[in-house]
């Protein structure tokens, strides 16, 4: 599921970042902020990795429809950073209503004011993207990752040694109802929905050879771009195996 989650998390920044100038970093974008949001929402919280990346893909599955959605709509042109915004909010405050007054609300009412959003149209991003979100929370309602898993591990015993055995103090197992879990997924159309009206991410593109060459400079084992800092922070996370990263995107 957290694949999923980031799968979507990128195709959706790229559908909202296809029209910016190419100076306009997606880090900037509505996705990434209400990505922080939900991020902080996780952290906050204490939600474990697994039920975060569910977290996540609720949020950007619900960004990446309403879009779809907003474009569809033919009576007014709703901009697609107000569509994922206004997805990201109903999704947050269906999943955390307590939450919704203090944090999820002005962050929405700062987008609709940056994107000048009048009240005659709010009617209509209520109307796309409540019933996404609802069905989409109905749909992981039934996914199985609830389910109560009965695991059992195997008895402390030399007969068992390769089985999976508790360790002294461990009471638990994380996750065994992920394996009966319904997965999040990316059909090949869903994808190509994106990809198709993106030119600039080809093979010959010159960022993408920019970037390649920056890779080289700061990976080669003889780099002398490379600091300490860099090398370091490389570490953390090779060492980290993912414990310390914000929980679900790992």
């Amino acid at each position: 599921m957290a694949a999923r989650a980031i799968a979507i998390i990128a195709l959706t920044a790229l559908l909202c970042s296809a029209s910016l100038p190419k100076g306009n970093a997606v880090i900037n974008s509505v996705i990434s902020q209400w990505l922080t949001i939900a991020q902080n929402t996780v952290l906050s919280l204490g939600i474990e990795h697994q039920q975060a990346a569910r977290v996540y893909g609720i949020v950007a599955s619900a960004q990446y429809d309403v879009i779809l959605l907003a474009r569809a709509y033919t009576s007014a042109v709703i901009p697609d950073e107000v569509a994922a915004a206004y997805a990201s909010h109903a999704a947050l405050s269906h999943l955390f209503f307590w939450r919704q007054n203090s944090i999820y609300d002005p962050a929405l009412a700062e987008n609709l004011a940056r994107y000048n959003v009048s009240d005659s149209l709010l009617p209509v991003l209520q109307s796309l993207a409540v019933p996404t979100v609802q069905r989409i929370l109905v749909d992981r309602i039934r996914d199985g990752i609830s389910y109560f898993a009965n695991f059992k591990p195997f008895s402390n015993s030399s007969e068992n040694i390769g089985r999976y055995q508790f360790t002294p103090g461990q009471t638990s197992a994380r996750y065994p109802q992920v394996a009966r879990a319904k997965p999040f997924y990316l059909s090949s159309y869903d994808v190509d929905v994106i990809t198709k009206n993106l030119t600039r991410f080809s093979l010959n593109d010159t960022e993408y050879g920019r970037e390649l060459w920056q890779v080289y400079l700061y990976g080669s084992v003889n780099s002398t771009v490379r600091t300490a800092y860099d090398t370091g922070s490389v570490r953390f996370w090779a060492l980290g195996t993912g414990a310390e990263e914000p929980r679900g995107l790992g």
